[in-house]
């Protein structure tokens, strides 16, 4: 089974929040390669010199770079580059996320033992989320946009694949494994500008209950 890392990543122009950004980048890919030792596919949205630097990667492989995109509209273009590819996994991480542990095995070999189907880590978000080329050449995110305070694209994501392919859901169990992510407590979040979470919640929970019903 081939599996990919693939990273949606969007670097502002303010030079103190696009040098503390690109650090985090870096220091995730390092764990990564530390954890797994697999190809990572970045999608790159207003990076400069900073490609030449991951160039220096033998494993990293970047898109083309993208004016800003807004989160759905990245991770489509990281679902598109992955349909196309010849992988048969992708595992789905955010750029300003930190992983903990020590060893990628238990991860991984939950991942070989479960092919076309999609794993979670965690029930809320997409946390160190991984999913098979059958399953996510079935569905796709939909156009909500978090940046705009409309709903939590991750979420609905998640809570649509576990009502059209319940028979195809998995659970991480013991990976050792744990992923951090700041989301709006984050001071250099390049989408959360004080939107109202409450309401964000609320559009998110009536966009599940119309999946639910359909």
């Amino acid at each position: 089974m081939k599996i990919v890392i693939g990273i949606p990543s969007y670097l502002p122009d303010n030079k103190e929040v696009r040098e503390y950004r690109f650090n985090r980048l870096k220091a995730l890919i390092n764990k990564c390669n530390q954890l797994f030792n697999l190809p990572i596919y970045i999608i790159t949205q207003n990076y400069k010199e900073e490609k030449l630097y991951l160039v220096g990667y033998k494993n990293v492989m970047l898109s083309e770079d993208y004016t800003p995109l807004g989160i759905v509209r990245a991770r489509r273009k990281l679902r598109e580059y992955f349909l196309n590819s010849d992988y048969d996994y992708l595992i789905m991480l955010d750029d300003d996320i930190i992983i903990y542990g020590s060893s990628g095995k238990s991860y991984l070999k939950q991942i070989e033992e479960n092919p076309d189907c999609f794993i979670e880590n965690n029930d809320l978000r997409i946390q160190l989320f991984a999913i098979s080329k059958k399953i996510y050449s079935q569905i796709d995110f939909i156009d909500v946009s978090p940046e705009h305070g409309e709903a939590f694209e991750d979420r609905i994501f998640v809570e649509s694949l576990r009502v059209k392919f319940p028979e195809a859901r998995r659970i991480f169990k013991d990976t050792g494994l744990f992923e951090d992510s700041p989301a709006t407590a984050d001071i250099h979040s390049t989408w959360y500008k004080g939107q109202d979470i409450k309401s964000m919640l609320a559009n998110t929970e009536e966009i599940i209950a119309k999946i639910k019903n359909t």
